[in-house]
């Protein structure tokens, strides 16, 4: 192997792991908070779709960085479905009558680490 490409499979390989850290930073906030409401089904199912699809792309380069990376993100994506189906339906059954304005945290869109 030469050296640029080694800097390039470094590069790879780390860009792999950032993602995998902004994906799970989500799923471990939507644990904290019990609440996925704002996280759409319709995101969850391109997300998927887009990934599998890069996935395959990847396998046919022949691109370890990227197949750990999108494999990985389609797991992560499953988990933050469950976690929106769980929730949601956990939630809808404590507060079936609350309008969104009325539950706790509100329609918040976001949210500080701080307050994970």
């Amino acid at each position: 192997m030469s050296t640029d490409n080694n800097i390039s499979l470094a590069i790879g390989y780390l860009g792999a792991l950032c993602l995998l850290i902004s994906f799970c930073s989500q799923i471990y906030a939507i644990y904290k908070t019990k609440r996925a409401d704002n996280l759409t089904y319709t995101f969850i199912v391109l997300q998927l779709f887009v990934n599998i699809m890069f996935f395959i792309y990847d396998v046919s380069i022949n691109s370890i960085p990227l197949m750990i990376s999108n494999g990985s993100v389609t797991i992560l994506l499953g988990v933050m479905a469950w976690q929106k189906f769980h929730y949601g339906m956990k939630y809808s059954d404590e507060h079936p009558s609350l309008e969104i304005n009325e539950r706790p945290y509100g329609d918040k869109l976001s949210m500080d680490m701080e307050e994970v």
